[in-house]
């Protein structure tokens, strides 16, 4: 009985308890349950606020409003009252613990996960795979989930040691893990107060389970988003087929002083075959107009009039039609390239991508056709600038790629 509530020392760093046992090695053997509880709860917990913070970031509307009341009232209830009144009413167990954790802290990754949707969802890129039509699951799971992973990850990680908090709380209100059985009554019958007398095995053992927590700040991708929707400007930003014949068209946008015209009675025709070009001044509404012909604009603003894409009403028609449109007869050329480009994602990506939104390409195919894409607009090594990011080209080169991801999927690349 030597080695009994000795200090931390090289061969026991967080010393030893009354009968002499590593106090270092029972924290091991005896936090396996807890930890692996606590990363279990905190999935669960991070699995249903990512769905729902998915949900109202990206739908925004009626289905923000009412995700964010619901969130308001879970977020005004005492956390850990309402935890340990689940865990009583329901059975004591493994599951009624990771069900109460779930309900209790749902509500912190889904805020986090909408204010981070909210800003991807505006990126210049995530409008160009709207361009291609791209459907809303593609966009969320190829371009917004992606962007959003590093704060998540973050989130995931601090608060697996909350958790762990939580549990050894309700431990101590004898609603936690079912201890197992003692053989021989051990521990029960050897309890002094050792905390008073050795802190240092206490301190330890509890850090190990709660390290400082670090100051969160987002860490996502600090690319600033664009003030407005700019989109296509100057000639070939859209691509026809057949002739597209704007009818009075008038878009208007409610502002606090008032409603402002960008596009006020305009009658025009875009003949098939033919370069046109739209000329004026910096504001005069050259983007609107090109982003109203997809129904792109925000919902503040009012369109009136008619456009024509040969005998169909692109204004009139149904949405889903519209999606099939996009991208594969009517291309749109950003003004932005580099705010256009997804950054975490390769190039090849991102261009087969556009390719295969319209069509069934085998995935070999699919990147001859992006290199022979690349290849038209002036890349003598496709293969090279397939494999890297937007970041790592020049001004130029960007534009060339925007321009090629906007080059409509109709005419066969």
């Amino acid at each position: 009985m030597e080695l009994r509530l000795l200090d931390p020392c090289r061969a026991h760093p967080l010393g030893t308890d009354a009968l002499g046992r590593d106090v270092l090695s029972r924290v091991i053997y005896g936090g396996r349950a807890s930890l692996l509880l606590a990363v279990a709860a905190t999935a669960c917990s991070m699995a249903v606020g990512l769905v729902i913070g998915v949900a109202a970031g990206y739908c925004g509307g009626i289905v923000d409003g009412v995700i964010t009341a619901i969130s308001n009232v879970f977020q005004g209830l005492p956390g850990m009252v309402l935890m340990i009144a689940l865990v009583g009413v329901l059975e004591r167990g493994t599951r009624s613990i990771i069900l109460a954790l779930v309900i209790t802290s749902w509500v912190g990754f889904s805020r986090l996960v909408r204010g981070e949707v909210m800003k991807v969802k505006s990126e210049m890129y995530v409008e160009g795979m709207r361009c291609l039509g791209a459907g809303h699951l593609r966009i969320v799971l190829r371009h917004v989930l992606p962007n959003i992973r590093t704060n998540v990850i973050l989130q995931f990680t601090t608060r697996v040691g909350r958790v762990v908090l939580s549990v050894a709380g309700l431990s101590y209100l004898g609603l936690g893990i079912e201890p197992p059985p003692r053989l021989g009554g051990d521990g029960q019958r050897h309890r002094p107060p050792v905390l008073p007398q050795r802190p240092p095995s206490a301190v330890g053992a509890g850090h190990l389970y709660y390290p400082a927590d670090p100051v969160h700040q987002p860490a996502g991708r600090s690319a600033a988003g664009p003030a407005g929707r700019e989109a296509g400007r100057g000639e070939g930003a859209v691509s026809m087929v057949p002739d597209i014949e704007i009818q009075h068209l008038s878009v208007c946008f409610d502002t606090a002083q008032g409603p402002v015209y960008a596009v006020n009675d305009l009658s025009t025709t875009f003949r098939a075959g033919r370069i046109s070009g739209v000329i004026g001044e910096s504001g005069s509404g050259k983007s609107v107009m090109g982003m109203s012909l997809l129904r792109l604009l925000p919902n503040t603003a009012r369109v009136t009039g008619k456009c024509f894409f040969g005998e169909d009403e692109l204004y009139s028609m149904p949405l889903r039609r519209l999606r099939r449109l996009r991208g594969a007869a009517i291309g749109l050329i950003p003004q932005n390239p580099g705010a256009s480009l997804d950054p975490v994602m390769k190039l090849r990506r991102q261009l087969t991508e556009a390719i295969t939104t319209h069509g069934r390409w085998k995935r070999r195919e699919a990147e001859a056709q992006a290199a022979e894409l690349l290849r038209r607009f002036g890349f003598e090594e496709p293969e090279r600038i397939l494999n890297q990011y937007s970041f790592q080209m020049s001004g130029g080169m960007n534009q060339r790629l925007v321009s090629a991801l906007g080059w409509p999927a109709g005419r066969g690349g």
